[in-house]
Formats: structure tokens, C-alpha cells, sequence
């Protein structure tokens, strides 16, 4: 047995039989392998476990006489047999795990990517019979890197595939949930809470439980954290995966999403348990948030909560899509993936904000009559039009435009303001010019100063028109848009029910400034339940 190379054994009686009491001579030359002729070193190397009294171990339905338990850190299957090969060889005169190094035969070979155990004779332990050879983990199953074994009988044991699913850089700051649903199977492979920021899972290829090289899975993540300041933050994403030979792998970084109107309503969908509650399936058909008895809610208030059951074990198997938030003033109920409907139970509730939360298919979102027929007041209607809280009617980018508009005027202004006298004297010079001939000014008319005039003017008016040019487009159209929507704000809004129009009065009420046309999804007119304004 040389290290490094697969031992050469040849048994003499098999060569010359039957044995005389003379001298043979036997060729016996090792073979090539890849495994390194150095000690590996292993800092917690496996262990030989062999079967006591000539009884093997019956496991995977075969019998054993030999078990190479590796230790719980793990080591590769390179690296045991690495160290197999070692510690068999010629020049090693200690103890291999109990027993004399050239007792043993070469039981692991390479295999492919892989290795495996081939049958063999433990001299001076089980006679000349050829013995079966297994690797293991600590818990008894088949190492992950051997793929073949043999045993007592010579029958071959294949191990199941090993895959494993694998998702890194979860977030890991607040409350996560993480589900993963096989849909070639049509069986849920998870739905856990605190995962880390790393979610591992192996199983055999085939597991009805798990999946198969091909399957179509759907993943679902969502995490919730409130911190210090408080600042609530969802950080959520969805995706579609095919399974791989091995499984699959990807980077939470790549699909992550964050939800802009959670974090700008910053409320916590958790401080809303109790103001809401979840009632799935409560008439066998329909999903439905029930308000807790006498409780007035906020329509931003229960968004929060719905992003709350979301992270939860069955919101995100129930609700996930069901509503989508347009903006902070503005919540869609997706009617075909679940109905999500407001219902009170023992007390008439109403809305406290001005948001608006409606069904894609225009109906009203509350239980009719209420389970306490007492009734649920909800803005539902026409969309709602959000603005920042600086006031006036604008968003602050609209003030922010307006501001440096306003700044180029008083350029323009202070440009035009220092040129007065230079034009006023032009004016004096020109006013006494004399045409006795048309087009022709009279000689003997004193012109002087006026080309100076004209000259420090032009370099002026250069500047105005250099001035002018980032800014008189956009002041035009603003001094309009500005008056316009001032109007808007400060006066009458009228919807005539017979014209189907929204029609807008100036500040005096009674001057009539806009009119549109009001319609539903479908292009029709309408006076109710407006989907889009056209302007007439």
C-alpha cells in the first residue's frame, strides 16, 4: 500500500492452488489515483465502526461490516478518503483505528465527481470473506459525497440525490416569513418564521414533500421592522423559481422590494391589531377584515394591518395581492384574488381619514347589512387626490418649480428696473429726430451719446434675453396653470347628475372656469363611481 495510490493485493492460493511448501513470487504494483499522497490532517477526522461477534448492521435494507462515521463538523468525501488512504499505507507502523494498516484493503475509490465503497477482505476479523463498506454523517445517512456503496452480498446501494434549497441575504432586522409552495406538486414546502438571513433546506430529489428537478415553485417574503426613530419600514418580494438538478439558489437581493406608502404613512400594522381582525372564509367564500365592536378606523390604518397579516402564517397564503396602494389616498381591493370587505359587529363604526379604499369592480367594500346591522361608514366612491402637508393645494415639487420661477422674474425685473434711464435717454435723443425725406432722418440732428446708450442697452438686454431664456416658457404657462388651479381651490365644485360633468367655478362662485366629463371604467358616462375626468 503506497500513499496515494490504490493498493495492489493479489491472494496466492487464487494464483497457485493448492499452496506447496516453495517459493512464489507474486507481481503486486499499486495503481493511480487522484487522491494526494499527504496526510490530510484532518482536525476531526471519522471514526470505524466494525460489527461485533460477526453480526453486520442492517440498514438502507442491506448488511454492513464496516461503518466510517464521519464527525460533526464534516469532512469532504476527498478528504476521507484522503485519510483512509493515509493511514493503510506500507510505511505506517501504528494502529489504524484499532487494527494493523495492512489489514485493510483500498474500500474507497473515486467515482466520477464522487466516490464510493467497494467490498473487501478485513484480514484477521471476518476470515476471507469479502466484507461491505458504508459512509455516513453522524446521524447515519449516506455521506452527501459518496454515491455508491457495496455491501456484504455485493449488492449495490445507490443513495437518494441530496438537493437543497437555499436563499441568502434575507433581511434580518424585524419579524420575518418566508413561504414556499410547489406548484407542480401542489403541496406547501414552507411557511416559517425567523429565518436568519439565510433559509437551507435539504431533502431528496423526488420528495413529495419537497420537490423534483423541474418542479415550478412560487417564493413569498416579507419583513416587517419598526426601529428606534420609529420609522416602520416593509420590505416584502414574490417570485417565481424552477428547480435545478441540486435544487436552486438566489440572493433575496435580487427580488427584494420595499412598499413607499407603508413607510410614508409610517404606522405599524401591529399597533392596528385589535382596531382590525382577520375573519378568513367566514361565509365559505370570501375573505373578510372585520372591525372590532364600536372602534372607528382609518382607512391608512388598516392598510398597515393588512401589511401586518401579510407576515403572518396564513395572510401570506391568503391575502397576498389583495389589495394594492396607488398612493398614500388611494387602496384597491383586488377582487380576483380575495375580498377583503369592512364589517362591524356590535356598533356603528366610520372612517376618520379621507382616504379612499374601493373594489376593482366598483361595488362597495363592506358586509351589507353589517353582522351587527348597526352599519360602517367608508369613503369609496371617487378617487382622492393626494397632496403633501405644505397646504395650498400643491405637492412640494409644484411649490419647489413655482419658488424658482418666481426668483427668475425678480432677476428680469431688477434687469429691466437698472435700464430705465438708459432708455428714457434713447427716448429724449430719438423723440427730436426730423424726416424730411420718409425713412431718411434730416442731417444736422445731434445723435451724440446714443451709440453709448445702445451699446451698455444691448450688453443689458443680452442679459435679459440670457435670463429670459430659462424662464419666460415656464413663466407664461405657470402665471396660467397657477391662476387655474388658485381657482380651482377657492371655488365651487359642481357634478351635474343630467350632464354627467364635473363643472368648476371661480372664486366668486358663479364663473364657470372648467368643465369635464365624467366616465366610468368602460368609457361611459357616469355621475357616480368616476374613473377618469376628460376636459371639455
Amino acid at each position: 500500500a503506497v500513499a496515494g495510490k490504490y493498493q495492489g493485493r493479489v491472494v496466492a492460493h487464487d494464483t497457485y492452488s493448492p499452496l506447496q511448501d516453495e517459493l512464489y513470487v507474486l507481481p503486486v504494483a499499486p495503481t493511480d489515483s487522484p487522491i494526494p499522497a499527504t496526510d490530510p490532517a484532518l482536525v476531526n477526522p471519522p471514526t470505524i465502526e466494525f460489527a461485533s461477534n460477526g453480526t453486520p448492521v442492517s440498514w438502507k435494507g442491506y448488511n454492513w461490516y464496516i461503518t466510517i462515521k464521519d464527525s460533526a463538523v464534516g469532512n469532504s468525501g476527498a478528504d476521507i478518503a484522503n485519510w483512509f488512504n493515509y493511514h493503510i499505507r506500507e510505511q505506517n507502523d501504528s494502529l489504524f483505528e484499532g487494527k494493523d494498516p495492512f489489514n485493510y484493503w483500498d474500500c474507497i475509490r473515486d467515482n466520477g465527481a464522487k466516490w464510493k465503497t467497494i467490498r473487501g477482505i478485513l484480514w484477521g476479523d471476518y476470515g476471507d470473506t469479502e466484507v461491505g463498506v458504508r459512509v455516513v454523517d453522524t446521524n447515519y445517512e449516506p455521506h452527501p459525497d459518496f454515491n455508491s456503496m457495496i455491501a456484504n452480498d455485493g449488492s449495490e446501494y445507490v443513495p437518494p440525490v441530496l438537493s437543497l434549497m437555499t436563499i441568502n441575504n434575507l433581511p434580518n432586522n424585524g419579524t420575518q416569513r418566508l413561504r414556499i409552495y410547489n406548484n407542480t406538486k401542489n403541496n406547501e414546502v414552507a411557511n416559517l418564521s425567523s429565518i436568519g438571513t439565510t433559509y437551507n433546506q435539504s431533502y431528496t430529489d423526488g420528495d413529495i414533500n419537497f420537490a423534483s428537478s423541474g418542479d415550478s415553485l412560487t417564493i413569498w417574503f416579507t419583513e416587517l421592522y419598526t426601529d428606534a426613530t420609529p420609522t416602520n419600514t416593509l420590505k416584502y418580494f414574490k417570485t417565481p423559481i424552477t428547480v435545478s438538478d441540486g435544487g436552486f439558489t438566489i440572493d433575496a437581493n435580487d427580488y427584494l422590494q420595499s412598499d413607499s406608502v407603508y413607510e410614508i404613512n409610517n404606522i405599524s400594522g401591529a399597533s392596528q391589531d385589535g382596531i382590525f381582525s382577520p375573519s378568513y372564509d367566514a361565509d365559505g367564500e370570501k375573505d373578510y377584515i372585520v372591525m372590532d365592536t364600536n372602534t372607528d378606523f382609518s382607512i391608512v390604518g388598516m392598510y398597515a394591518y393588512y401589511c401586518y397579516l401579510l407576515n403572518t402564517q396564513q395572510g401570506i397564503y391568503e391575502l397576498w395581492d389583495g389589495i394594492t396602494a396607488i398612493d398614500t389616498a388611494n387602496y384597491r381591493n383586488n377582487t380576483s384574488v380575495v375580498e377583503i370587505l369592512l364589517d362591524e359587529s356590535l356598533g356603528f363604526v366610520k372612517q376618520t381619514d379621507s382616504a379612499r379604499y374601493f373594489r376593482d369592480d366598483d361595488t362597495r367594500p363592506a358586509i351589507d347589512p353589517t353582522t351587527g346591522g348597526n352599519g360602517i361608514e367608508v369613503n369609496w366612491r371617487n378617487p382622492v387626490f393626494a397632496y403633501d402637508g405644505g397646504g395650498g393645494g400643491f405637492t412640494a415639487t409644484d411649490r419647489a418649480n413655482i419658488a424658482a420661477i418666481d426668483s427668475k422674474v425678480v432677476v428680469v425685473d431688477n434687469v429691466v428696473d437698472s435700464n430705465a434711464v438708459n432708455i428714457s435717454a434713447i427716448k429724449a435723443k430719438t423723440d427730436s429726430l426730423t424726416f424730411t425725406t420718409p425713412n431718411k432722418i434730416d442731417t444736422d440732428v445731434d445723435l451724440s451719446g446714443i451709440d453709448t446708450k445702445l451699446d451698455t442697452n444691448n450688453a443689458k438686454a443680452t442679459s435679459i434675453e440670457s435670463k429670459l431664456d430659462g424662464a419666460i416658457v415656464t413663466i407664461d404657462l405657470t402665471k396660467v396653470d397657477t391662476a387655474f388651479i388658485k381657482a380651482i381651490e377657492g371655488g365651487r365644485w359642481k357634478i351635474d347628475t343630467e350632464l354627467n360633468q364635473m363643472i368648476f367655478y371661480d372664486n366668486d362662485n358663479i364663473t364657470e372656469i372648467a368643465r369635464y366629463d365624467l366616465k366610468d371604467a368602460d368609457g361611459n358616462p357616469v355621475s357616480d363611481s368616476v374613473y377618469e375626468r376628460i376636459k371639455v
